[in-house]
């Protein structure tokens, strides 16, 4: 898939993310053990902060600043709002670091938001009883990609302690 496709795909479930959070804030998330919708918006949120400073620093933050005022949809829309515009101002083969040695471009970045959201949006809608949207295929199927690749192949090697049987 190309950038501009993840960025598409980003912004359609981040919008049926919003959804969610307005639909059910206080309900328990089920695919999320012990969190609530807010719990879930709050992490989404930092990890579109997180991004945001990796992509203007060039580097992996030792703590995130100070969180903006308001509430947990204020927070999530001005977090969402500065990680497209980042994003979108770089070109995706542009290098900033990432966790994934072979692939250390703002184009990682667009496409793990994507999948980050895209879950997210789900575990958002079963909380709140909302409709499933269908996952695009191409969605999904780079989806496997990354979880097979990136997650259980790249992961298992390098934080083999991650993976280890309990």
């Amino acid at each position: 898939m190309r950038t501009e496709r993840f960025r598409e795909c980003l912004t359609a479930d981040a919008a049926r993310l919003r959804e969610a959070i307005v639909a059910a804030a206080p309900a328990p998330v089920p695919t999320c053990p012990g969190w609530t919708v807010t719990e879930l918006a709050d992490h989404v949120t930092q990890v579109y902060r997180h991004k945001t400073v990796v992509l203007r620093t060039g580097a992996f933050p030792e703590e995130l600043p100070p969180a903006p005022a308001g509430g947990v949809l204020d927070r999530y829309d001005a977090a969402y709002a500065e990680l497209v515009a980042e994003l979108a101002a770089r070109d995706p083969g542009e290098t900033v670091p990432t966790w994934y040695p072979p692939d250390q471009t703002v184009g990682f970045w667009a496409r793990r938001m994507a999948h980050e959201t895209v879950i997210h949006r789900v575990d958002g809608e079963l909380a709140a009883g909302l409709p499933r949207a269908r996952i695009p295929a191409d969605l999904a199927v780079d989806g496997v990609d990354e979880v097979l690749v990136r997650f259980l192949d790249h992961g298992s090697r390098h934080w083999p302690d991650d993976f280890a049987t309990r």
